[in-house]
């Protein structure tokens, strides 16, 4: 997809091996750089290899391995897709396991600039086939770059800022609750019987929500993504992972 050269592009240096093959790195290659005043360590990942490419199918198992803690370590990760290949089956690997590890992430289509008769259109069409893959996309941010040329590189880099930044955010238990009572009138579901007594934010990076209910069984899984989403809305967490956990609690117990 291009992550060498995109790494390349970055610190305007060939430290990287680049190659039309994917899955060519190896070993994980980082550098410490600044953008905006911050200082940003960035991360080759080792290749993910296809199988039909291996001699030996231990080169897979630890490249992903690998992939797997570096993703894991990360703060945030780019993930780049190959305009041209379009969705491939790596691609879907690696998805899976930046879900799997729940690190906030921002999809980079690289080399948009090859691609022809670039329409409204076909950037839409684009955008509908990577979400029909990867239905979390939706709440990613995704940039049409080029390692190549540059294009947009930059604004790949503020958007990998944001999500740093948004991953430390903290939000109010008094706000948080008022929000939810608005919010639960808009439940799917509701008239059975749940109640939530109070939420509050326990964790950051990433945010971890504690909802305690009247009624645990009645807190469906679909009612827990309407208020991740409620959540990612009202407070621009676009890209990162929200967690939350349902306890349940007898009504006047303080304990």
């Amino acid at each position: 997809a291009g992550k060498s050269s995109l790494f390349n592009q970055i610190v305007d240096e060939d430290v990287v091996l680049v190659s039309d093959v994917p899955g060519t790195t190896r070993d994980t290659v980082d550098l410490v750089f600044r953008f905006q005043n911050h200082a940003i360590r960035l991360v080759d990942t080792a290749g993910l290899r296809r199988r039909s490419h291996l001699r030996d199918h231990q080169i897979d198992f630890f490249s992903t391995t690998r992939t797997r803690r570096a993703i894991q370590d990360a703060r945030v990760v780019v993930h780049l897709v190959d305009a041209l290949q379009g969705i491939t089956d790596l691609d879907k690997k690696i998805s899976a396991l930046i879900q799997e590890v729940r690190r906030p992430a921002v999809i980079g289509i690289n080399k948009w600039d090859a691609v022809e008769d670039k329409t409204e259109k076909s950037t839409r069409e684009f955008l509908d086939r990577l979400y029909f893959q990867f239905p979390h996309a939706r709440n990613m941010p995704v940039v049409f770059l080029s390692a190549r040329t540059g294009q947009r590189v930059n604004k790949l880099l503020e958007q990998c800022l944001m999500l740093d930044e948004r991953m430390r955010r903290r939000i109010p238990t008094g706000e948080l609750n008022d929000r939810i009572a608005v919010w639960f009138r808009k439940l799917p579901g509701r008239g059975q019987g749940l109640r939530i007594l109070y939420a509050s934010q326990v964790e950051t990076e990433p945010p971890v929500f504690v909802f305690f209910v009247n009624k645990r069984a009645r807190f469906r899984a679909n009612q827990t993504q309407f208020f991740e989403n409620q959540i990612r809305e009202a407070y621009d967490l676009a890209g990162i992972p929200i967690r939350i956990l349902v306890r349940e609690r007898n009504e006047g117990d303080d304990s």
